[in-house]
């Protein structure tokens, strides 16, 4: 190493240092929530196995949860239906006791419902509320809140910095602001309005439209494969506002009404009006159109979706979507007609549990003309085309396998997957999961296995966390890290040192790397090198006030490339 190199080290090493010192003042000047732990009721609420499958928009929306708990007493069925955070057998369970037998009273009296569950209840307790709906002064509340937010980030010579704003007032106004800006000079700015009464929503600026099963309209980002049994199905949450740093939301206006058990739903957005955004990109202006239409009974739904997108981007589909869940049996379809491109795709499922077992199966139909624009149906491959497949899914309790073949049909390629996940405790303050996903395909690579093992400890509010990764494909990559920390309430510090080979791109490992809240971090690691990071967060509440900091520090080196510090830094304010 010359002097130059081992200077720059020595730089790099020191401001690692100082950052360390900076995380450590914070965290006991204040003291957050467990982020672990709400990283794990999230993924077994979205039926997710690992960090790793989720993206920022989930995080965003379960973030919103946290803000303002979800009623299970006084909300409506189409309410929790949309929320996200239920699956239909849950929803059409609940809805069941509600009527029977009134309140629930505590998370230990839900999780005696079925579907549910002491795990699933536990999860849900953070994001959701068990008021009263009986009793005077228990009737919404219309508190005027807000949050403030600035964060930002730095790595090698490139920055950026953002902030965002929040207020809202119970669930019938709400507005937010989210700005950001980097070193080349790119800005990404999303706002939104959102006024909602009894049985109607007005929305204004950035949103998201999901509906059905995501063949004509579900915008944001979806994440490809069938790893769970739960994750056969999509969860359509209707039209909801975003203020993530994004860019696959709709932005224009939306409406929603819901009498009775019907929904109707409209929406006209301008996607060309995002590169205004982007020194390098030329707006291009055109429209884009939708209305859905839902009926909602007892058993199950009923709707159709319309779509129309003008400008060099012309298309326009026409979807019938159903569900029907009777007794843990829950059959779901949707049929889109392009009538741009003239053909026709289809995807259709059914879903049983009972207690501890869960089984699922899917078939889909994909034409290779069929547009994958704003769609966000299962797939194997990355676009909602050109694909046709069937999958099988087998659960019980912690444990599950999937497996899922594929053919494009332009081409004749043939993919296999299998993916095999399970978690045993054994002791009690000691949990093993491990993670098997196998792919097989007459194309090069010809296959990839991919073998994780999680060894975790927790002791009073001690965790570790020991992992290790090997990769099988061109040839091999491996990867290991121990990560300690110590959290509790308004208060977590970890601690992460990983190893790491892959010396072909195509036997790269992606980990999840624990990051400050509204930066989700999932780097692929390719070379050969190691990384340290150090993450720490606290928060304390005076009166009104609550005040949360956040920041990490991390230190890359990997063969054939210069060392990379990384340091961001996150202040929230809600009041």
């Amino acid at each position: 190493m010359n002097t130059r190199n081992r200077t720059t080290s020595q730089a790099l090493i020191f401001d690692g240092m100082k950052h360390a010192v900076l995380i450590l003042t914070l965290a006991c000047c204040c003291a957050s929530l467990s982020a672990q732990e709400q990283l794990s009721a999230i993924l077994l609420l979205t039926g997710e196995t690992d960090a790793e499958s989720l993206d920022d928009t989930v995080l965003e929306r379960f973030e919103a949860w946290e803000a303002r708990p979800l009623d299970l007493n006084r909300s409506s069925r189409e309410r929790l239906s949309a929320s996200g955070l239920l699956s239909p057998f849950q929803v059409a369970s609940l809805w069941d006791y509600r009527a029977r037998h009134g309140d629930i009273l505590s998370y230990t009296e839900l999780g005696l419902l079925d579907g549910f569950g002491p795990d699933v209840a536990a999860a849900l307790r953070p994001f959701t509320c068990l008021s009263a709906s009986g009793l005077p002064g228990h009737g919404p509340v219309h508190t005027l809140r807000q949050r403030v937010q600035s964060q930002g980030s730095f790595a090698s010579g490139r920055w950026q910095a953002g902030g965002k704003y929040r207020i809202w007032a119970g669930e019938t106004v709400q507005a937010g602001l989210a700005f950001r800006r980097n070193t080349a000079a790119t800005c990404q700015l999303s706002a939104f309005g959102q006024l909602r009464h009894r049985n109607w929503q007005l929305l204004v600026g950035d949103f998201h439209a999901r509906f059905g099963q995501g063949l004509a309209l579900w915008s944001g980002f979806t994440m490809a494969g069938l790893a769970t049994p739960a994750g056969f199905a999509r969860r359509p949450t209707g039209l909801s506002p975003t203020w993530s740093y994004g860019e696959t939301s709709l932005r224009g206006v939306a409406a929603q009404a819901h009498p009775g058990p019907w929904r109707f739903s409209a929406l006209l957005a301008m996607p060309g009006v995002r590169a205004l955004q982007q020194i390098t990109e030329t707006p291009e202006y055109h429209l884009l159109g939708a209305i859905h239409t839902e009926w909602t009974g007892r058993y199950g739904s009923l709707g159709v979706t319309a779509l129309w997108e003008g400008g060099g981007k012309r298309q326009g589909k026409l979807s019938w979507d159903g569900r029907c869940c009777i007794r843990g049996v829950d059959l779901f379809a949707e049929a889109a007609w392009d009538f741009v491109h003239r053909s026709v795709a289809g995807v259709a499922g059914i879903s049983w549990q009972q207690e501890d077992w869960m089984i699922s199966g899917g078939v889909r139909h994909y034409p290779t003309a069929y547009s994958a624009a704003w769609s966000g149906a299962v797939r194997s491959a990355s676009k909602v085309s050109d694909e046709q497949g069937a999958a099988l899914g087998l659960g019980w309790k912690r444990c599950t396998l999937t497996a899922d073949y594929a053919r494009r049909l332009s081409s004749g390629q043939r993919s296999w997957k299998i993916t095999v996940c399970g978690a045993w405790d054994l002791l009690p303050c000691l949990q093993w999961r491990i993670r098997l996903a196998g792919r097989l395909r007459n194309a090069a690579p010809s296959h990839r296995t991919d073998l994780r093992s999680d060894l975790l400890w927790s002791h009073d509010a001690w965790r570790a966390n020991l992992r290790l990764n090997a990769v099988f494909s061109r040839r091999y990559g491996l990867l290991g890290y121990l990560e300690a920390g110590r959290q509790q309430e308004g208060f977590s510090l970890w601690l992460r040192g990983t190893l790491f080979r892959a010396d072909h791109w195509d036997d790269r490992i992606y980990c999840y790397e624990r990051d400050i809240p509204g930066l989700f971090h999932v780097p692929a690691y390719h070379g050969r090198g190691y990384s340290l990071s150090l993450t720490g967060s606290g928060s304390r509440g005076f009166a009104r006030w609550r005040l949360k900091a956040a920041a990490r520090t991390a230190l890359t080196r990997s063969s054939g490339a210069a060392a990379r510090g990384e340091f961001s830094l996150l202040l929230q304010a809600d009041f």
